[in-house]
């Protein structure tokens, strides 16, 4: 049997990980195959939030996670116990997988539930438009197209992604669409971004200004569901930052950033029971 425990750079206190959707700071029974490797499927993102944001932390500074890998073995071979009584630095290169994804659902799990005109989200939208092109912006202003500018400008990849008109929901289409043409609206268009199918956090653009990720289909596999901000209420003040839904087809546009690859896991869309209106009447 061989044991291998995580931990953290510079750091004797060892990290948790999820392992067949169980959490563990140490990995066991691990086998070697006919190579002489052992290869586990690991999670690095730890269920709990709290030790999720602690891990965040320690390798805030670090385009690559830092671990170091202290190993036993039991058995009467000491030859092959000394083989693996090592400790080394191990180098795991974080997630390439839509980056800007990770932002948005931190922010629905820290604001889930606040209107819009309630703090501290109120505060956190005047953010979402600092890194817009408009620069200022309040909580009365729409902000689905800032809120989506926000999470693209948090990764190192897709930084500056939108230089376009990005706090309007239209400019993240694409302007030689042929709906974008036909549109009394004409979008100034994403030149970085372009038309494609749907997977798992595609920017989705519907036909009366809005924007957020797409996240999955409903159970009856007839509407996208949605993840944004600037959605799910009746009147201003109290739109949040949530999930809904629209009937498939009736999309204005599905884009990406032209430079990212979309893997095939990323295209079998997650089943969400979420049926919420996602009309204008519910964005503003």
């Amino acid at each position: 049997m061989i044991t291998k425990k995580l931990f953290a750079a510079d750091d004797e206190t060892p990290i948790k990980l999820v392992k067949d959707d169980n959490e563990v700071t140490k990995l066991e029974n691990i086998t070697i195959n006919d190579t002489g490797k052992a290869i586990v499927k690991v999670k690095l993102r730890p269920k709990s939030d709290e030790d999720y944001k602690k891990l965040k932390e320690k390798f805030k500074d670090d385009k690559v996670a830092k671990l170091f890998l202290k190993v036993t073995c039991q058995g009467d071979d000491k030859n092959h116990e000394n083989e693996f009584l090592t400790s080394g630095e191990l180098e795991v290169k974080k997630s390439k997988r839509a980056p800007w994804m990770e932002y948005a659902e931190e922010e629905f799990k820290t604001y889930k539930g606040i209107n819009e005109n309630k703090s501290p989200l109120k505060e956190r939208i005047e953010e979402y438009f600092n890194t817009t092109n408009a620069k200022t912006g309040k909580h009365n202003t729409p902000w689905c197209g800032a809120f989506v500018n926000w999470c693209f400008e948090q990764t190192d990849e897709y930084k500056g992604t939108n230089t376009g008109l990005n706090a309007l929901a239209f400019d993240w289409g694409s302007k030689g669409n042929s709906k974008a043409k036909a549109s009394k609206h004409k979008p100034d268009g994403w030149a970085n971004g372009e038309e494609c199918d749907p997977f798992y956090w595609a920017v989705i653009v519907l036909n009366y200004s809005h924007t957020a990720f797409i996240v999955g289909e409903n159970s009856k596999k007839n509407k996208y569901v949605y993840l944004g901000g600037n959605q799910g209420g009746s009147g201003s003040g109290t739109q949040k930052i949530q999930y809904g839904s629209v009937i498939i087809g009736k999309e204005f546009m599905i884009m990406k950033p032209k430079d990212y690859n979309v893997s095939e896991g990323e295209k079998s869309l997650k089943e969400y029971n979420v049926n919420k209106d996602g009309s204008y009447e519910t964005t503003r």
